[in-house]
């Protein structure tokens, strides 16, 4: 059994990196699924501002993988020498019994990995399409009043840094901000939303970002639109007049927003180049590798601000903070505490506080709604996390917002929600709160996730849809 040694060798290797590899993907990504890793595949010449930290922790991965294999290598091949020295067992049973183990494990590494990350989906197109069931694109929408809104995506912001899930709050000053707001304290992630251009997708669609079935990758790639054939709430505010500005202290090619924002809704991008181009100095001013802190950011977004009230049309200022990004985020040196992403979260609650009473200063009519929303769970799991059994995202809506049913101050929302619900903020009303998948916050209807309970909405978005491929 010549070839006993060098195949269980192998298929062992094979399995410790498989399984390795998960546990990798869990700690440092979260809860990843199919869609996300096959959308960055199909969408690789979009990662330019890649975080390097991620580059190093792989390649640290990638050695410990190595040093793994080559002590299974040794064990291999010395384990039936050894025992057959020690107790006189024979080596030919030994080499079968350690090519049956080696087999079994990588069987169970190759299937464990197959459930979590292989799209398993064989619905046939036959059955119920549940996304063109419940897609709903309002006809007859009215502004009675048009209100400008400023809407801070909070990577990574969690409720679960709150007091009620740790012995010290992590957003002190976010959460005293909240309870004067409208917000839920149970606003979940679902599938196709876990990750910043998916969850920004459902605030524009209202939908998940899926994969289509049966579409050449080449075409999926989004040169040629972001879901060119879907609505935005953004393509609604545009044509009523709205202007929009992304700014973002990244770059703004990374995932397709360069795309996304202009193609729904004529977004004008502030980004890095952008500012570079002003003459901010990177150096000086930056965080994360990803590129200029939210510090300067929010500076610059209030400035912005201004311009844009003093031109007296109505806007949308979207502001995208990036410091609290896994795996280790942003803090200067000098408000450093406990030397983890814990400094970054601490740090981002302490900006968007700034920013927020700067923003309430200069809206002396109290008139601007301001809009603060996590993007999706923190990816990977920190240390001060593990005791958290279910995480929930940020959210906030403060000012002249409508007004709230008593049956959604506890109610569970998700990424998908979130886009009728910022189109009723800016003024919009239509004859029911549905737009896209979701149901607005302020609407009396329930939500999805509500309907069908977080599992099962997750199981129906995966399935096939001709409705979703039709967007293409």
């Amino acid at each position: 059994m010549r070839w006993s040694k060098p195949l269980s060798f192998l298929l062992s290797t094979l399995a410790v990196a498989i399984l390795f590899t998960m546990h990798w993907i869990k700690q440092t990504f979260g809860e990843v699924t199919y869609e996300q890793i096959v959308w960055h595949i199909l969408n690789v010449d979009t990662l330019q501002g890649f975080d390097h930290n991620y580059l190093r922790n792989a390649l640290t991965h990638f050695v410990k993988i190595i040093i793994y294999s080559f002590i299974i290598g040794i064990f291999i091949k010395y384990i039936d020498i050894s025992l057959n020295k020690l107790f006189g067992y024979s080596q030919r049973k030994i080499q079968t019994f350690t090519f049956l183990a080696s087999s079994i494990l990588f069987i169970y590494s190759a299937v464990s990995f197959a459930i979590r990350y292989i799209d398993t989906d064989i619905i046939s197109y036959n059955e119920k399409d549940f996304i063109a069931e419940n897609y709903y694109i309002p006809e007859n929408i009215v502004f009675n009043k048009k209100n400008n809104i400023i809407i801070v995506l909070a990577e990574s912001l969690e409720n679960s840094f709150g007091a009620d899930f740790h012995e010290t709050s992590y957003i002190e000053r976010l959460e005293k901000v909240r309870d004067a707001a409208v917000h839920t304290p149970h606003m979940v992630q679902v599938y196709g939303t876990g990750w910043t251009i998916a969850a920004v997708t459902a605030w524009h669609f209202g939908l998940p970002l899926k994969t289509p079935h049966n579409i050449d990758g080449n075409r999926y790639i989004s040169r040629s639109g972001f879901l060119p054939h879907a609505t935005s709430i953004f393509d609604i505010l545009h044509e009523n007049g709205y202007t929009l500005k992304l700014l973002l202290g990244s770059d703004k090619h990374f995932s397709g927003q360069h795309i996304l924002f202009p193609g729904h809704g004529k977004f004008e991008i502030q980004d890095k180049a952008y500012f570079l181009s002003k003459g901010y100095e990177l150096k000086a001013h930056q965080g994360t590798e990803w590129g200029y802190r939210d510090a300067f950011l929010f500076d610059r977004a209030v400035e912005e601000y201004l311009r844009l009230k003093q031109k007296g049309i109505p806007f949308v200022l979207f502001i995208e903070t990036i410091d609290t990004h896994s795996p280790n985020g942003f803090c200067p040196e000098e408000n450093k505490k406990f030397f983890d992403i814990r400094d970054a979260i601490i740090e981002l609650d302490r900006n968007i506080d700034k920013f927020f009473k700067k923003i309430k200063q200069y809206d002396t009519n109290q008139e601007d709604i301001v809009i603060i929303l996590g993007d999706h769970y923190f990816m990977g799991i920190p240390d001060f996390m593990k005791t958290v059994q279910q995480r929930y995202i940020y959210n906030m809506f403060y000012g002249p917002v409508p007004i709230l049913p008593e049956q959604k101050k506890n109610a569970v929302i998700s990424a998908l929600d979130i886009a009728p619900t910022l189109l009723q903020c800016a003024g919009a009303r239509w004859e029911n709160g549905r737009f896209g998948l979701g149901v607005s916050f302020f609407s009396e209807e329930p939500s999805l996730v509500e309907q069908y309970g977080l599992e099962k909405l997750n199981d129906l978005l995966s399935n096939t849809s001709k409705k979703y491929e039709s967007f293409y």
